[in-house]
């Protein structure tokens, strides 16, 4: 008398997982074995760790992650013209940054320190242009061009709340209608949604304004 003994099939998925859970089972059973060794193991690794380093290296990441996104942000503010409040943003930048750069210079033969301050910067500048975005200090000057809508979305801008220009101009195709308009970088996406549902293929110019005087009406 024979016995057949039914073979296990697997998906494409199966075998792909397979020799993983293989790997974590053998590596669970020998910790198990060995759990008085490897408790031993993870406690000399615990004690080997540099903890008042990495507190220092903490510190000036903490720092550095504060003063680059004020030193954005007091840019900003000098392009716009706000002299008081770069004023003050740029005393309280180099007033945090002399406090990251002395912990450093202290202890340059520590790289712990050096790491966490250039970690630090690279973060700080991605938040700070982050910051500088959700802000979205000023105005800019937005140009737009439609072929065959100019004049529907001129009324389009002006029912959102647009003041709205238009003059005429001259292509490669023959004369263009141009339309212009003003609007606080908060309301910029606002107004590209509308000119892109009237006309998708529009060809739109946006520039920075750093100061806007008299007949400009913001959106509503």
């Amino acid at each position: 008398m024979t016995f057949t003994i039914p073979l296990l099939k697997f998906s494409p998925k199966q075998k792909t997982a397979l020799p993983i859970l293989i790997g974590v089972a053998a590596i669970s059973f020998l910790a198990i074995i060995n759990i008085g060794s490897l408790s031993d193991m993870l406690k000399g690794l615990f004690t080997q760790i540099p903890w008042k380093s990495l507190g220092g290296a903490l510190l000036i990441f903490g720092l550095r992650l504060l003063d680059v996104p004020i030193g954005t942000l007091k840019t900003v503010l000098m392009v716009r013209g706000l002299r008081t409040w770069a004023t003050l943003l740029g005393l309280l930048e180099v007033t945090v940054w002399i406090t990251a750069m002395g912990k450093v210079m202290g202890q340059l033969d520590n790289p712990w320190n050096i790491a966490g301050y250039a970690l630090g910067y690279t973060a700080g500048t991605w938040l700070g242009m982050w910051i500088e975005n959700r802000l979205a200090f000023g105005s800019v000057e937005v140009h737009t061009i439609s072929l065959h809508n100019s004049t529907e979305l001129a009324e389009s801008m002006r029912l959102a709340g647009f003041g709205v220009t238009q003059f005429q101009g001259f292509g490669e195709s023959g004369p263009v209608c141009i339309v212009g308009t003003i609007v606080e970088r908060k309301h910029l996406d606002v107004l590209l949604k509308r000119i892109h549902k009237v006309d998708p293929a529009a060809f739109i110019t946006v520039d920075d304004t750093r100061r806007v005087i008299g007949g400009y009406r913001p959106a509503k």
